[in-house]
């Protein structure tokens, strides 16, 4: 059986581990269920990069494309920021990657929006996943739950070793002085 602490870090590792595999599938669930959204023509009204993460040390952690989009369904006019399904798909550790999100959305710029019929406010201008976050999000949960798993199955061989040491320190059997066949 675990020992307590390592008990709580069994628990604790798949209970993270199975957040992050979650976070991480959810934006290609989300992709699989707007496979079937239609969509509207819109219009890039903002594109621009800008640090969301500033060090203090003359350079960023991050940087983010902002993009807004304009777009109409049944005469009711809506704005959209969301590019892709997935965490993180505007936030770039280099600034480079995020200059190019806003050389592919440039202002003005007239592009498909993909809407939730039942939803119209939520939008986005492409339903494949955001793979970058996603790929690391499922990677750490696949680590967490392994380690879980680990821990489980390491406990598991360690009693079934003490419960063979257990039987190899036994003695042999022996008969008691009056021949009874009880061992002593």
């Amino acid at each position: 059986m675990l020992r307590p602490f390592y008990h709580s870090i069994n628990t604790l590792s798949l209970i993270v581990g199975v957040a992050l595999l979650v976070i991480g599938f959810y934006p290609f669930v989300r992709s699989v269920t707007s496979g079937d959204w239609p969509f509207v023509e819109g219009t890039i009204v903002a594109s621009q990069v800008y640090p969301s993460a500033d060090t203090g040390l003359g350079f960023h952690l991050a940087y983010r494309a902002h993009i807004e989009y304009v777009y109409q369904v049944d005469d009711q006019n809506y704005r959209g920021r969301r590019i892709e399904f997935g965490l993180g798909s505007q936030f770039f550790l280099a600034h480079s990657f995020a200059l190019r999100i806003n050389q592919r959305y440039p202002v003005n710029k007239t592009m498909r929006v993909y809407f939730n019929p039942h939803q119209p406010a939520e939008a986005v201008l492409e339903r494949a996943p955001s793979m970058g976050a996603s790929v690391v999000w499922v990677a750490l949960g696949i680590v967490f739950t392994g380690i879980a798993f680990l821990l489980q199955f390491s406990d598991v061989l360690a009693n079934s070793s003490s419960n063979r040491e257990d039987r190899s320190v036994r003695r042999p059997f022996q008969i008691d002085d009056k021949n009874t066949g009880y061992v002593i």
